[in-house]
């Protein structure tokens, strides 16, 4: 009978610890073609009593998480630009229509992933957005969203791209960057860090991502995240780069509370308290 109740025991603290979850944004209806943004209300946000996507919006500008099914990636004048936001590179999430894309605002605001109770986060899946991708591939941000014109998708014989502005464009060289950091919480204290290149550029030739990537993180016993980008393309107001990125299949495993375990193990004490008698 002892036994029996070490087995039952060993089951029950092994689920309690095994409570793995993958979030895929797959559950919220979109019409074809479009994303959810919150227009003019403020803060807001979605998800489940597990996770939850922070988001910050009003007549000008947004921040933080939505999601998308929208499939515009072929290169020309309605995929390059700004008004090409919510669309990753792939077309489609990792496993189904519905991705996320998280946008970091200079405006700042509410833009954490959030978790219900503690959480270690294994991984993320990650791709640039198709707005990010043609920005780094040719070098310009591509603000205006405007019709490229024949020499912008070629080089220059002097290793320089024609941009939609009329200018001149550089091409990147050996070192450059850009790249997301992600940072967890735990009761409002950073407490690890961890990056992912979403372009680099070595001595051989430049890496842009542009498929579904797995960026495993291990960060443990969190309750936020939050996410911040850095890149060699710097301006006058920062970061050139579109700071976007899209992401899917979040992974982690919810943190027993203290409490559970403090029960479970009251309840055993009484079982076999109760098997000595017998």
């Amino acid at each position: 009978m002892k036994n029996v109740i070490s087995f039952t025991i060993l089951c029950s603290l092994a689920a309690l610890s095994l409570s793995a979850n993958i979030y895929t944004f797959s559950n919220h209806v979109l019409s074809a073609e479009s994303n959810f943004v919150v227009t003019g209300s403020g803060a807001s946000s979605f998800g489940d009593s597990d996770v939850t996507f922070q988001q910050s919006d009003n007549s000008s500008w947004w921040n933080g998480f939505t999601y998308s099914n929208r499939t515009d990636t072929a290169f020309g004048s309605s995929s390059v630009g700004y008004p090409n936001q919510f669309t990753a590179i792939t077309g489609a999430g990792a496993g189904d229509t519905n991705y996320g894309i998280f946008y970091e605002s200079t405006y700042g605001g509410a833009d954490r992933l959030q978790f219900g109770s503690k959480a270690n986060l294994n991984s993320i899946d990650i791709t640039n957005t198709t707005y990010a991708y043609y920005a780094l591939f040719f070098g310009a941000d591509s603000w205006s969203g405007s019709t490229p014109n024949s020499s912008f998708v070629g080089k220059n014989a002097d290793n320089t791209y024609e941009g939609d502005f009329g200018k001149v464009l550089t091409d990147f060289a050996v070192g450059d960057f850009f790249r997301v950091t992600a940072s967890g919480y735990r009761d409002g204290s950073m407490i690890v860090t961890d990056t992912f290149d979403l372009a680099y550029w070595d001595g051989d030739s430049f890496e842009i991502s542009s498929d579904w990537e797995t960026w495993n993180l291990g960060f443990t016993n969190i309750d936020e995240v939050s996410f911040a980008f850095t890149g060699t393309d710097m301006g006058t107001y920062g970061l050139n780069s579109p700071s976007y990125m899209a992401v899917d299949n979040i992974n982690f495993t919810i943190v027993p509370e203290p409490s559970a375990f403090a029960l479970l193990l009251g309840v055993a004490t009484m079982g076999c308290v109760a098997c000595r008698r017998r």
